[in-house]
């Protein structure tokens, strides 16, 4: 059962992720050079990925995947 349960709460992270590089994108577009790279130093805090891996997220928006890297 733990197993599922935790399958399933990996899921969830990964959605959330998700969800916050989504709603940082747009505003990433309208940020100086400087305050681009504090959302990033941000977004890597709070996503557990790494910087280059957020920067690909945010400039290729929803076609990029980050299943391979949640391993």
């Amino acid at each position: 059962m733990a197993s599922a349960s935790s399958s399933a709460e990996s899921r969830l992270q990964r959605q959330r992720r998700r969800q916050l590089l989504e709603a940082a994108r747009s505003r990433y577009q309208l940020l100086s050079y400087q305050e681009k790279g504090a959302l990033v130093d941000e977004l890597v805090e709070l996503s557990g990925y790494h910087r280059k891996s957020v920067l690909r997220g945010l400039h290729q928006g929803e076609d990029f995947g980050f299943a391979a890297s949640d391993r």
